[in-house]
């Protein structure tokens, strides 16, 4: 109960975090992609 409590509390950050992993993702991607073709 507690932790989803500081869930909701943190929401904002949470969502900048997931923001800054799906862009890492995207770039890692890419990175593996550029390897591949060369």
């Amino acid at each position: 109960m507690s932790k989803r409590a500081l869930i909701v509390e943190d929401d904002k950050d949470l969502g900048g975090v997931l923001m800054e992993l799906l862009e890492v993702l995207n770039y890692e991607s890419e990175l593996t992609q550029s390897v591949g073709e060369s």
